[in-house]
C-alpha cells in the first residue's frame, strides 16, 4: 500500500444550465490486488454530512473503472468505454435508477503518479440527463 496525494475535479453539464464543476484535494491510499489496482479516499461533505468514503477500482483488461461511495450518499458507477452501465444512486432524500454511458476512458501511470479520464453521460428514463467528466490525479508520497 502507498499514501497517495488525491485531486479530484468532477464536472456537470446539464441542458440549458451552465456547467458545475466540484474540486476535492485530499490523502489516500493506493494498492494492487488481484490484477485490479485500487484508490481509496475519503471526502469531507462538511457539517451534517459527514465523510464518503470513496474506493475506485481499475481494471486493465477490459479497461473498467468502478467508482464507488459511501456515507451520505451511496453509488456504484461502473465505466467501460461504448458500454452503457445501470446504477443505483442512494441519497438522503431518496434513490434513482440512472445508466452511465462512458464516452471515454484513460489510465495514465508511472512510478510517481496516477491519472483517470472519465468522459460519461448520465441517462434517467432513456434520456440524457447530463454531460460529465472525472479527473483524478494521484501523486504517490
Amino acid at each position: 500500500k502507498k499514501e497517495i496525494v488525491v485531486h479530484v475535479i468532477g464536472t456537470i453539464k446539464q441542458k440549458g444550465e451552465e456547467e458545475d464543476t466540484i474540486e476535492v484535494y485530499t490523502t489516500g491510499t493506493y494498492y494492487e490486488k488481484e490484477g485490479c489496482l485500487y484508490l481509496l479516499y475519503e471526502e469531507d461533505m462538511g457539517e451534517p454530512y459527514g465523510i464518503v468514503k470513496n474506493t475506485v477500482k481499475i481494471k486493465e483488461e477490459p479497461l473498467q473503472i468502478t467508482v464507488s461511495k459511501k456515507g451520505i450518499t451511496n453509488s456504484r458507477m461502473v465505466f467501460e468505454v461504448g458500454q452503457k452501465n445501470q446504477s443505483y444512486y442512494q441519497t438522503p432524500f431518496g434513490g434513482m435508477s440512472l445508466s452511465t454511458n462512458t464516452k471515454d476512458v484513460i489510465v495514465e501511470m508511472d512510478e510517481n503518479a496516477l491519472k483517470v479520464n472519465i468522459d460519461y453521460e448520465i441517462e434517467v428514463d432513456f434520456e440524457v440527463l447530463s454531460q460529465n467528466k472525472i479527473i483524478i490525479e494521484g501523486s504517490f508520497r
